[in-house]
């Protein structure tokens, strides 16, 4: 497990980050949000983030429920981080919204025990404050099935920023890896032949490369499937099923957003 800080207002610079490195800290998160009014009083800039990460710390990008969560999911993707809905009263409090938010945008889900029942998300951040317990989730709330993190430590100063403490699984600590630019138009996918006007599925060399470049992205995410070049049956299966698991349109196609997903989206 990983040691992790969060902060709002105070942005950690270069020489706060090598030192928090240096005292065996693994992430630093601060928050995103795509337009005003959304009731994140210091969002970040992308350069905050990538600030981060160029000192050799992992991150994810808090944001709000009242933000859009297609925008949300676009900016953190194209920013390399991880999305984070953080629920709670002062930003949006719980209700019957969160998991239509969290299936259109793809995101972690942040907050007290009550939030998370009966909740899917990419990964889980419990906020419940104490000792610290040296755990990733706390042993008197169920534990979700995907990677967790436990803010055990409220507001604070560390290396001369007010923050948050956590512990994290390891999973955190391998960062989120941006996807290559999607190689066609928006309106084209990839696709099995005869899906549409727009597909391509191998029918030239470059067509070939790219079928096979997903392909070959997906193996390594674990799903069961050869890089042959040929978008085939089994292809579409495995499409399909990646897109139901990250909440993504179930069509069966590779356009930019499932195309992104394959590379950015934690494996689960």
């Amino acid at each position: 497990m990983i040691a992790g800080l969060d902060s709002s207002w105070n942005r950690p610079t270069s020489a706060q980050l090598t030192q928090a490195k240096a005292h065996g800290v693994g992430m630093w998160s601060g928050y995103l949000a795509t337009r005003p009014g959304v009731n994140v009083a210091a969002p970040w800039s992308e350069q905050d983030f990538a600030r981060v990460k160029a000192a050799g710390l992992s991150t994810i990008a808090f944001c709000s429920g009242k933000d859009d969560p297609l925008a949300c999911k676009n900016r953190a993707a194209a920013w390399g981080v991880r999305l984070c809905l953080d629920v709670e009263s002062g930003i949006r409090g719980d209700g019957p919204w969160v998991q239509d938010w969290l299936t259109r945008s793809g995101a972690g889900l942040y907050g007290n025990a009550p939030v998370f029942r009966g909740r899917r998300a990419a990964f889980y951040v419990l906020a419940a404050y104490q000792s610290d317990p040296h755990a990733t989730w706390s042993p008197h709330v169920p534990r979700p099935n995907g990677p967790c993190g436990w803010q055990w430590q409220g507001t604070h100063s560390e290396f001369g920023c007010s923050v948050d403490r956590g512990w994290y699984d390891d999973w955190f600590a391998r960062g989120s890896t941006p996807a290559p630019p999607f190689p066609y138009p928006a309106t084209e996918y990839l696709a099995l032949q005869g899906a549409g006007p727009h597909a391509h599925w191998g029918e030239d060399p470059a067509a070939q490369a790219n079928v096979r470049r997903w392909q070959t992205q997906m193996a390594k995410r674990g799903w069961r499937i050869t890089a042959s070049g040929t978008f085939d049956a089994t292809s579409d299966q495995v499409c399909r099923k990646f897109q139901a698991e990250k909440g993504l349109d179930l069509d069966g196609k590779v356009g930019p957003s499932t195309w992104a997903a394959a590379w950015a989206a934690p494996v689960t």
